[in-house]
This record gives C-alpha cells, structure tokens and sequence, in this order.
C-alpha cells in the first residue's frame, strides 16, 4: 500500500489523454468542444462507445448505432465520478464504464445500451479517492476492473473481480509496486496485468513497467517481466500470444510475448523520438495496430502503427491530426475507431474504414509427379506486407541435392514444361539459384527492395504468382519439373 494524493492521479490520468495514432484510411469523424475522450469499445460496425469528461470534470458517455453517422450523449450522474477512463461493451446492452472519482463508487453498469447507467463499487467499503483506469469482461458474468481505491491512509492497486456481472466484488492488491493500469483474461482463469508508473514534475519517480499473470482467475498474480517503460494497455489474442503498449523517456516501445508471457521481447518503433505509445490492438498473432502521440507544439499530433507480422515490424500511418488517443476499438481488420482530445479542449473521434488486410497466398495449378513419387508443393513464411518484406518462398517434395530457381510473373498460364507443368505466364523474374539439398526442400527469403529487374518491381495491391523448376535427372525425359503455382497479393 502506497499513500497517494488525488492531486497526483488525475495529472497522471488526464496526461494519458494525450496518445495518438493513424493512417491513410483513418479520418476524424467526430469533434466536440469541451469534451475530454479517453475510453472506448465497440461491439461492431455500427455500434461503438466513448467515455470521458465534460469540461475537464464531469463524466460522459457517447454512443452511435449507425457507425459514427449520429453520436447522441448520456452525461451521468457526477456522483458516479469526476472523469471516466474506459468504457466496457460486453455487448450492445451491456456494458461498464468508470474512472477518478472522490467519495463516490467510480463506475455504472448499463443493461440498455448505455442509455441509463447504474452506480456500481468496484471496491466496496468507505473510500476517499478511487480511479479505475480499465475494465474488462469476458462475458455477462466475468468482470475484471485494475485500478485503485482507497483512504487518506493510502490507496491500493490492484484488480477488483466479479463473477456476478457486477453485483458483488473481491478486491485483490498487485503488490507490483506501480498503478495498475490494464488487465486482460483470456478465459476464467488466465489473465495478464499491466501496471506502470512514471517521474513525477518534481523529478521524483520512475519509469516503470510490471506485467503480471494470473492462473486462478485473479485472485493471486505473479510478476512475469519488469521494464524501465511506463505499461499501458494491453492486448492478447490466446493465453500465449500477447503485446503490451510501453512509453519510456525519450521513445516508446511494444513488449511482445509469444510464450503466454515466460518470456518477453522489447519491439522496437520506427521514428520513435519523443513518441508516446498507449495502446494496442491484435486481430491474430500478425496482424493489428498500436496507437500513441507525439508533441506537436500547442496539441499533441496522432502516431499510429500497423503490423503484419506480429511486431517485427511496425509500420507508420501518415494519418496527422491534432489530437491524442489513448486506446483503440477494432471491429475488425476494415473497421474500427480511436479516441483522444488536445489542449483546446477538443475531443476527436477518429475511425478507421477500408483495412489493408494482407491475404493468404493461394495454391493453384496441379504438378506433376517426381522421381521421389510425389509432386512438389509451393508454400510460405511469413506474411505478404510489402513494408514487412518477411515473405520466405518455399518448395517441399523435391529430389534430394539438386538445384532449382524461384521465378515469378504477372500471369497464371497451365503450359507443359519439361516433365511438369509451366504455371506462371508473361515476363518471367527469376531469383538467385537455392540447392533442395539433402532433405528435398528448397526456399528463398524473397526481397522486395532488390527484384531481379526493374520491371519485376512487387509494390502494395499487386499480384504475382511464383513458381519453382528444378533438376530432376532420375525421373528421366526431359530431367527437369516444376512445383505447383502459389498466387501471392501484397499489401502495405
């Protein structure tokens, strides 16, 4: 238990405020002056909340049915809280919602699609100050709330658990020796915490970075990783596969576990001077976004990332505008929304439309039987992101210590080649030579940046199609084939 004053959580709070990020398909849909956006959650195309203050103090929720057309407000009760943080969609009735509150409960449930709101205690028990920075529900009846509530004496972080979709609550403190700021479970048991603090104005204080895993449902946690970056949110797409958006001094960074969280991995950002990361969202274990902010002189400017491969590589958005997001609402890989305000006391609401998804390559065009019996098969690694540049070709089924070459073209053509099948058609790009050696595999890391041609240049939105030849002397004829076709569509 750490003494704090509420004059050092709602600076701390309202700070966050400020992170950002976008794209080309990003746009700003929606201002309103006065009004602070911090939190928010959609539940699909049409449906999507935000949570915030009005005027500095006084909490809001806003809510569209028809994605983003019409926004209408329900400002809730200031005895709820003075500022809400998040805003949780189980689904489109119900919901939570919550954040800094002084002698109040800090959060509401809604049964009705947040048209009314009533006050929940995540905490219960007299309390001087409370902020619930995250909430996160699995279903109608398992609610997780991190944050903290407490008395003059001092306010405990940690996780408050429902499993009566809010009705009755278990407080359980962290220990982690920072702000509890994001949970997430990925079923009843299995859950991850984040929790961070940072230098105080006086420069006092740290950056800090504790992420925690819970195997019983939250009722105790165990430290997996500590960093010197501030954590904020989080997001897992199964038990093992989870990122966590981190702000440190000078740059921000992604911390990546593919292990269910035995082991982390810093990702890097590319432009990341005085770059403010918030939050991250995943639709699998390659493809998703991470969104922060950067100063930009009166406002701060968005920073949004997309990756294809998991945080190999995060790619920058041109989107520019002048406000600071702090968590995203994915729908999906084509829809989705941020939020964030700026020192004018504007607050933005941003969403995404199009997606870039990058799509499987696709098998096409039969082989032919080899001299090991089978026939040889295209495959990949990687993903199809031009920006990524990962795409590893591969053959399989091929005879041993033999050498072939990757080829491709803009057509697909099913011509008789050799003892197979020619696949690819027009101008034809062959790659750099690769033996099948002893286990009759081959594969090619392929490099966009260095095509064997000018004109055999691979850019975003294009499709080529690959094919392998290689030497088969024991099959006899004419002592050579080819693999099957393999179509490959690339994205940014």
């Amino acid at each position: 238990m750490r003494p704090r004053s509420l004059s050092l959580v709602v600076p701390t709070l309202v700070l966050s405020a400020g992170l950002a990020g976008a794209q080309s398909q990003w746009s700003v849909q929606y201002t309103q002056t006065g009004n602070i956006s911090l939190g928010i959650d959609a539940t699909d195309a049409n449906h999507c909340w935000i949570a915030g203050g009005t005027d500095g103090i006084g909490p809001h929720v806003g809510r569209t049915v028809d994605g983003g057309q019409t926004w209408d407000w329900v400002f809730t009760d200031p005895n709820i809280g003075l500022l809400l943080l998040d805003v949780e969609m189980v689904n489109n009735n119900v919901g939570y919602m919550g954040g800094v509150s002084v002698f109040g409960p800090g959060a509401a449930k809604t049964t009705d699609g947040g048209t009314t709101w009533t006050p929940m205690d995540p905490k219960p028990g007299a309390q001087f100050t409370s902020a619930w920075s995250d909430f996160y529900a699995l279903d109608e009846d398992h609610l997780w709330v991190a944050g903290f509530a407490g008395g003059f004496a001092g306010s405990p972080d940690g996780v408050s658990i429902s499993t009566d979709g809010g009705s009755s609550f278990q407080f359980v403190e962290s220990n982690s020796g920072a702000y509890a700021k994001s949970v997430f479970f990925v079923d009843e048991n299995v859950g991850y915490l984040a929790s961070g603090e940072f230098p105080n104005d006086d420069g006092t204080g740290q950056f800090l970075g504790v992420i925690q895993k819970s195997t019983d449902g939250g009722a105790s946690w165990t430290t997996q990783y500590t960093t010197n970056y501030t954590t904020y949110w989080m997001h897992f797409v199964d038990e093992q596969n989870g990122w966590v958006a981190a702000d440190g001094d000078t740059n921000s960074i992604i911390c990546h576990t593919s292990d269910g969280g035995a082991t982390w991995e810093e990702q890097s950002l590319p432009n990341d001077t005085d770059l403010h990361m918030a939050s991250v969202q995943m639709f699998d274990a390659n493809h998703g976004w991470a969104v922060g902010w950067r100063p930009g002189g009166v406002n701060p400017i968005i920073s949004l990332y997309e990756t294809f491969n998991g945080g190999t590589n995060w790619n920058p958005d041109p989107f520019n505008a002048p406000y600071g997001p702090v968590q995203l609402a994915m729908v999906d890989e084509h829809t989705g929304w941020t939020v964030g305000a700026n020192n004018m006391q504007v607050g933005g609401i941003m969403k995404y439309s199009g997606g870039s998804s990058c799509p499987d390559p696709l098998a096409y065009c039969a082989a032919s039987s080899n001299s090991t019996g089978a026939s040889s098969d295209m495959d990949w690694l990687g993903t199809t992101s031009v920006a990524a540049n990962d795409l590893t070709l591969q053959a399989h089924n091929l005879p041993s210590s033999q050498f072939g070459i990757f080829f491709y073209g803009a057509n697909q053509v099913a011509v008789p080649f050799g003892n197979g099948t020619r696949c690819v058609g027009g101008s034809l790009y062959r790659l750099t030579p690769v033996s099948t050696g002893g286990s009759g595999e081959a594969q090619f890391a392929l490099d966009v940046t260095s095509p064997p041609a000018p004109l055999g240049q691979i850019d975003s939105g294009e499709t080529w199609n690959f094919q392998f030849w290689y030497r088969d002397p024991l099959d006899g004829g004419a002592n050579f084939n080819l693999s099957d076709g393999l179509e490959v569509t690339f994205c940014p």
